[in-house]
């Protein structure tokens, strides 16, 4: 969200003038880099959470299935 508004004031989508063109790009900057930010702890609590339940699954379906698994 914060990108898509630096994106419209740099494409003056919303707004006009050089000053609001400006802004834009930082705001766009900003919003850049909360993204590039995101996907590392996107990772972090997705193996995480991966790590925690994927003995549990293990468990269930070797229950269900009466088959052994391996873990992955």
């Amino acid at each position: 969200m914060v990108f898509g508004l630096g994106m419209c004031l740099t494409m003056q989508i919303i707004g006009n003038g050089i000053l609001l063109t400006v802004i834009g790009v930082l705001i766009a900057v900003l919003g850049g880099l909360g993204m590039d930010a995101a996907y590392p702890v996107y990772r972090t609590v997705f193996n995480r959470t991966k790590a925690k339940f994927t003995p549990r699954i293990l468990e269930l379906t070797e229950e269900m299935t009466g088959e052994r698994h391996s873990a992955i």
